[in-house]
């Protein structure tokens, strides 16, 4: 069976904090229970995370690591950092890093900046996949909590987690949507110049890999989504994490 579907082509993450800074009360109780090991387990190792201040130096670090990790996954695309950070008239404050360390190894960072409408903007991002330390959330997870505890600790209510082509499964993972719903993240109908832009989708069950789309309207938090499913998708439990999540009411179609 053939779907056809017009939808937003570009979603924003925006993280809310809460007024009281009881940050984990975004997370999910699950979530909130990986945190919490997670971050114990780093503070006794010899991982550290940093605040560092992003210039061309920092940047010889960061852009090579960055590259690297884009390359490898599914509709990954390398942006030029440097100018976008250096160069971008549009674009005022300067920018910061939340560094990751092994002892004096640089593994890693999130670039961002914080924005006239007092909002923290994340860039840019590279982590290692795997560290020595068997945590249960990955160490990008883990940065972005101290992210928002760096957010609200500077009076800044609202974080960005950057904007996403809206078609998870053709451009990007669905697991990349999974990942940053659990990250406490809401989904919005985001413009493009200005102005906000729609495409139009064509499902094929019998041939199409899996595909996530998100539905909503400029301005309003995205509240629904549509999972369109090959005919041989028979294991939703990689998708449970999704179909649980109490922000989004996701609508399953074969």
């Amino acid at each position: 069976m053939i779907y056809k579907l017009d939808y937003p082509t570009k979603i924003e993450w925006r993280v809310s904090l809460p007024e009281d800074g009881q940050l984990f009360s975004i997370y999910s109780s699950r979530t909130k229970k990986d945190l919490l090991n997670s971050l114990q387990k780093l503070e006794n190792s010899d991982y550290t995370f940093e605040f560092d201040e992003v210039d061309e130096k920092y940047l010889d670090k960061f852009i090579p690591l960055y590259i690297t990790n884009t390359e490898t996954i599914k509709g990954g695309l390398v942006r030029d950092i440097r100018s976008i950070i250096l160069n971008d008239p549009k674009k005022s404050g300067k920018c910061k890093s939340i560094s990751f360390y092994d002892k004096k190894e640089y593994r890693g960072g999130i670039i961002y900046r914080i924005t006239g409408k007092n909002i923290v903007n994340e860039i840019a991002k590279v982590f290692p996949k795997k560290i020595d330390v068997s945590l249960k959330l990955n160490v990008s997870f883990i940065a972005e909590y101290y992210l928002y505890d760096y957010a609200y600790n500077n009076n800044i209510r609202t974080v960005s987690l950057g904007v996403d082509t809206n078609i998870f499964g053709k451009r990007g993972s669905i697991g990349l949507a999974i990942y940053k719903l659990r990250t406490g993240a809401q989904p919005y109908v985001a413009k493009a110049n200005g102005v906000t832009m729609y495409s139009s989708f064509e499902f094929n069950n019998l041939v199409d890999d899996d595909t996530l789309i998100f539905i909503g309207n400029l301005g309003d938090k995205i509240k629904s989504a549509k999972l369109f499913l090959n005919k041989s998708s028979t294991e939703l439990d990689k998708y449970s994490a999704l179909l649980k999540n109490s922000k989004i009411d996701v609508e399953l179609i074969r």
